[in-house]
């Protein structure tokens, strides 16, 4: 939601219309397994989750995330959770 926010708020500060809106990646700055994800939402839900694990492609990456250095650098936002459990 904070990172939502100083999007808004630029967007009301440079009165930039819609149109030519920049895009944004958020997150927490590293990255994070599928596996991961799914074990933190079990932890914190106390359910568990089926899960079918199932062969990727061999062109897929081994991890990939979304860098944030644009937004931080734009707006001077930073995450204010980087543990999947907060």
């Amino acid at each position: 939601v904070s990172a939502h926010l100083s999007v808004l708020r630029e967007l009301l500060k440079s009165n930039t219309s819609f149109s030519s809106v920049e895009a944004f990646n958020v997150g927490t700055g590293r990255s994070i397994s599928v596996k991961e994800m799914v074990t933190a939402a079990e932890e914190v839900t106390g359910h568990h989750l089926p899960v079918q694990i199932k062969s990727g492609f061999a062109s897929d990456p081994p991890r990939i995330w979304a860098s944030i250095a644009h937004v931080q650098a734009r707006l001077g936002w930073q995450p204010r959770q980087t543990d999947l459990k907060e």
